[in-house]
């Protein structure tokens, strides 16, 4: 009998491993998808190639002011990860890490960046996005326009005249009319899917913001105090 542990001569096992993926939220936008919707597609990918397997799914949240790989950002997440409602949680996310383990049983959690959970929709001026129940919706810049001008007039009736002339007041304004703003506004209102009462018809005059409780407005940053 020696004093070794037997083990240590054993061979290494695999059990998994980790994909990290670096992007931040505004590339992903550009791209048409959300760090949520990449880490979900991952995890159902691996759900399906291999049912076996445990997955579990995290997105790194880094300070707006972090500089950095984006990438690199995940790295150092997976020793450290940032509370998501922290306050040192700012607009700049990081990435979405995807953490696919071996062995047999249940996929595990994830987590997505979110406002308040009692907050249904967030319209974030200064960012110039709209977040409903967690899930960023992407938005043309001519809708994020026609939804800001609501917003910052909330209940007053905006006319569809005055929408005309202030989202085409360039040279292309005279190709506008009145049938123009009603088809941006049907368009933003799928978007709005559940909350499309949000927008509602003037009858005879056109449109007004009608805001919910569970709506969170932040303003734009050169909002005046």
């Amino acid at each position: 009998m020696t004093g070794h542990d037997d083990t240590a001569n054993e061979p290494a096992e695999a059990r998994g491993f980790a994909l990290y993926v670096g992007i931040d939220e505004f590339h992903a936008l550009a791209d048409g998808t959300t760090l949520t919707e990449m880490a979900a597609a991952l995890k159902a990918l691996v759900q399906r190639i291999a049912p076996s397997a445990q997955t579990y799914t995290s997105i790194a949240v880094a300070p707006s002011n972090a500089g950095g790989r984006d990438l690199d950002v995940v790295k150092r997440s997976s020793s450290q990860q940032v509370p998501l409602h922290s306050p040192n949680a700012g607009a700049r996310v990081g990435a979405a890490a995807a953490h696919l383990g071996g062995g047999a049983g249940s996929a595990g959690s994830g987590s997505a960046a979110g406002g308040d959970d009692s907050e249904t929709v967030v319209i974030d001026l200064s960012r110039q996005r709209m977040v409903i129940r967690g899930q960023v919706r992407m938005l043309t810049s001519m809708e994020f326009e026609l939804l800001q001008y609501l917003v910052e007039n909330e209940g007053s009736a905006v006319s569809r005249r005055e929408l005309v002339g202030v989202l085409w007041s360039d040279e292309s304004g005279d190709q506008a009319s009145a049938r123009t703003i009603d088809v941006h506004v049907r368009r933003l209102r799928v978007k709005l899917g559940a909350e499309a009462d949000l927008v509602r018809t003037v009858h005879g005059v056109g449109y007004v913001f009608n805001r919910g409780s569970n709506v969170r407005i932040r303003p734009r940053r050169d909002a005046p105090q």
